[in-house]
C-alpha cells in the first residue's frame, strides 16, 4: 500500500510540475504579445513554426497599438512524453477566446504546435437564444451550448480537463 501512494505522489508531483511549465508558456506568450516582441514571441511556437509566427506579428505589431494578451484558465485535457493538448481560455486585445492548442516539447520547453477549435466567447455570448438550451437538474440550471457535436469535443483521459 505504501508504494501505491508514493507512486500516486509522485504521479501527481510531476503532473504539477508539467502543468507549471504549460502555465509560464502561455505566460511568456502572453507577455511577449502584449510587450510586441516578435522574437520572443515567435519563440514559443515549435521550430516549423517560428519563422512564419516572427513575420504575421511583425506585420500585426507594427500595424496595431495597445495590444494585450491574457491568459486566465486553461486545463490539461491529456499529456504525454512531449506533447500535450490543453483547453485555454484566452482574452486577446479585449476579446474572449476559447480554443483547444497542442504543444509539444523542445529543449525541455512546451512550445505551441497548433491551435483549434478557436471560438470567440464574446460573440457567442450574442447569437441567437436558440443556440442555448436551458435546463435543470437537481433543480440547479445548465446551460448546454449547441454549437459542437459530440465528435469535435476532445476526450478527458485524465479527468482534469474540466469541460
Amino acid at each position: 500500500m505504501k508504494k501505491l501512494i508514493i507512486v500516486f505522489v509522485l504521479f501527481f508531483q510531476m503532473n504539477l510540475y508539467a502543468d507549471e511549465d504549460i502555465e509560464k508558456t502561455l505566460k511568456d506568450v502572453a507577455q511577449y504579445y502584449s510587450n510586441e516582441d516578435c522574437a520572443s514571441f515567435a519563440d514559443c511556437f515549435v521550430g516549423s513554426l517560428k519563422n512564419q509566427k516572427r513575420r504575421q506579428a511583425a506585420i500585426f505589431f507594427a500595424s496595431n497599438n495597445n495590444l494585450s494578451l491574457e491568459v486566465p484558465e486553461f486545463h490539461v485535457i491529456k499529456e504525454e512524453d512531449d506533447t500535450a493538448e490543453i483547453a485555454v481560455h484566452y482574452i486577446l486585445n479585449q476579446v474572449n477566446f476559447s480554443s483547444l492548442m497542442v504543444l509539444q516539447k523542445e529543449n525541455n520547453s512546451w512550445k505551441i504546435k497548433k491551435e483549434t477549435n478557436i471560438v470567440n466567447l464574446d460573440n457567442l455570448r450574442h447569437q441567437e437564444q436558440s443556440r442555448v438550451q436551458i435546463s435543470a437538474v437537481n433543480n440547479q440550471p445548465v446551460i448546454e451550448l449547441n454549437m459542437f457535436d459530440e465528435q469535435s469535443l476532445p476526450e478527458c483521459s485524465s479527468g482534469r480537463c474540466g469541460l
